[in-house]
């Protein structure tokens, strides 16, 4: 089970910044958590094992990760490891850097603010990998340690200082992901469709458009779809439907709601499509399956 942290448990009051050591949230350290902001963690001490969608990455001092929007991850710590697990966490909401981006939820779409599209090449094919290892990033180590000194200081002027290095950081990053031959690249089909699946997952109830998510991915619809076929075996509209019906049968097993509302609350507005849709993955209409599996 995933636990959910949001920010407003983390930011003070009118704030989308929130910088601290791990050591000051000890529960979600080795528990499988998401959030509702982007996090930047530096390794100061330790060793432990990030995990990803089932993905592991073993991650040690002087190294770097970012962890988007809605993604489960934990940090399994290395009991064996010499030193205590110890990093400086940066929580933020891209609108902290640039109010036009109060809508991304991706850290690497924080290339298209004005801030940044000068500086990098937005057309990439290739995203990084958001775990920054294989090589030592001391020099992260330093802006880390001003953040969290402002942040918890609150001196005149911390709240632009924080951006300043907030800024800073962002850049040196994305110059680290563009330069380092040492940083392990994932491949653009497993970065862009764990994007699509997160965002169909979390939105199945709404209606989905292959135009939008493409979008979302800065990829041709025709490109976007291509890759998504090959990494999952379906065609977007057929994921989609997979995932709605999937949705649907849960309900109808654990719950007396009508069938018109189970539909409309995984994302059907036509009730003959639903019925055809599900049979066809089921082999029973919903009625049926409501009466064979609650």
């Amino acid at each position: 089970m995933t636990k959910p942290l949001l920010g407003e448990k983390l930011f003070r009051n009118n704030e989308s910044i929130y910088v601290h050591k791990s050591s000051s949230l000890p529960t979600y350290i080795e528990t499988n958590h998401s959030h509702d902001f982007i996090e930047i963690t530096y390794v100061i001490s330790g060793e432990c094992t990030h995990v990803e969608y089932n993905k592991h990455f073993p991650i040690k001092k002087g190294d770097l990760f970012i962890v988007n929007y809605g993604v489960p991850h934990q940090n399994i710590l290395n009991k064996n490891s010499a030193e205590p697990y110890l990093a400086y966490d940066c929580a933020f909401k891209p609108d902290f850097i640039n109010k036009a981006l109060s809508k991304e939820h991706d850290f690497l779409k924080l290339k298209s603010s004005f801030m940044f599209d000068a500086l990098f090449n937005q057309a990439d094919p290739n995203p990084p990998n958001l775990h920054l290892t294989g090589g030592n990033f001391y020099e992260f180590e330093k802006l880390m340690s001003n953040m969290y000194d402002e942040f918890e200081r609150q001196e005149k002027g911390y709240y632009d200082l924080l951006r300043a290095y907030l800024t800073e950081l962002i850049i040196k990053i994305f110059r680290k992901m563009d330069n380092s031959g040492n940083i392990t690249l994932k491949s653009k089909q497993e970065y862009y469709i764990n994007l699509a699946i997160q965002y169909i997952e979390s939105n199945y109830m709404n209606k989905l458009s292959l135009e939008d998510i493409a979008y979302r991915s800065f990829l041709s619809k025709s490109y976007f779809s291509q890759l998504f076929k090959e990494v999952t075996g379906s065609c977007f509209s057929t994921y989609c439907q997979k995932v709605r019906i999937e949705k649907a049968c849960e309900l109808l097993s654990s719950t007396d709601e009508t069938i018109q509302s189970v539909a409309e609350k995984v994302g059907f507005t036509d009730m003959k499509f639903f019925y055809n849709v599900f049979k066809r993955y089921t082999g029973e209409i919903p009625g049926e399956y409501q009466k064979n599996h609650h």
